[in-house]
C-alpha cells in the first residue's frame, strides 16, 4: 500500500489533470476520456520501461544507486518546488498550438508527450522510478512493485477520466490546491531520497572509518 501510494503522488495526477484540461478547452468530454486512456497507456508502458531496463544505466555509466538517490532527489525536490510555487500551470505555446481545435491526431500526438512524458512522468518521477527499480531483488519484487505501478497508473487514469466533471466540482482553484499539496509530497520524498544517499554515500562510510580507526 505505501508502495501505490509512493508512485501516486509520483505521477502528479492532480497536476496532469489540471494540463489536460487547460490544453482541450474546446474538446468533448468524450474526447477527453479518449486521451485519459492513452495517457494512462503510454504512463504504463514508460514507467515499466524504466522499472525493468533501468539498470542497465547505471551499469553501462557506471552510477552507484546511492549517487543516483542524491541526483535524482534534487530532481524530485525541484519539481515539488515549482508544483508548490504554481509556475508550471499553462500549457506551452507550442502545446497550445498543437491543441487549438479537437482532432483524433492531436489526441496521440500529446498523450504521449508531452502529457505522459515529461508532465506526468518528468525527470524527478523518472529517476525515483529507476532507483526503486535497482534495489529490487527478486521476482517477487518485481511483481510487488509492477502492481504497484499498475494500480497508481489506474488511480490516476480514473482520475483524467473524471477530468471534467472534477472539473466542475473543484474548479481550476481547487485542482492547483491538490497540485500544490502533490508538490509538497514530492519535495518531501525527494528530500528523504537525498537523505538516504548522502548516508549511504558519504556519512555511514565515514563512520565505519572511524570506528575501525578507533
Amino acid at each position: 500500500m505505501k508502495l501505490f501510494i509512493k508512485f501516486f503522488f509520483l505521477l502528479t495526477p492532480f497536476f496532469v489533470t489540471s494540463m489536460m484540461l487547460t490544453a482541450t478547452p474546446d474538446w468533448p468530454d468524450k474526447s477527453r476520456r479518449k486521451l485519459a486512456l492513452q495517457i494512462g497507456l503510454s504512463g504504463l508502458v514508460i514507467c515499466l520501461i524504466l522499472l525493468f531496463f533501468g539498470h542497465f544505466i547505471f551499469d553501462a555509466f557506471g552510477i552507484t544507486v546511492d549517487a543516483f538517490r542524491i541526483g535524482g532527489g534534487l530532481l524530485l525536490l525541484l519539481s515539488g518546488i515549482t508544483l508548490v510555487n504554481g509556475k508550471s500551470t499553462s500549457p506551452s505555446p507550442k502545446l497550445a498550438d498543437t491543441v487549438a481545435e479537437f482532432s483524433d491526431d492531436n489526441i496521440s500526438n500529446i498523450a504521449v508527450v508531452p502529457l505522459a512524458m515529461p508532465v506526468m512522468i518528468g525527470p524527478g518521477t523518472s529517476a525515483a522510478i529507476l532507483i526503486q527499480g535497482a534495489q529490487l531483488q527478486n521476482a517477487m519484487d518485481y511483481l510487488h512493485t509492477m502492481l504497484s505501478i499498475c494500480a497508481a497508473i489506474l488511480a490516476v487514469t480514473v482520475i483524467l477520466y473524471l477530468a471534467t466533471w472534477l472539473e466542475k466540482k473543484l474548479g481550476h482553484q481547487g485542482l492547483a490546491i491538490l497540485s500544490k499539496l502533490t508538490g509538497l509530497i514530492l519535495a518531501a520524498l525527494g528530500a528523504q531520497l537525498m537523505v538516504d544517499g548522502i548516508n549511504n554515500l558519504i556519512v555511514i562510510p565515514a563512520l565505519l572509518q572511524l570506528t575501525s580507526a578507533g
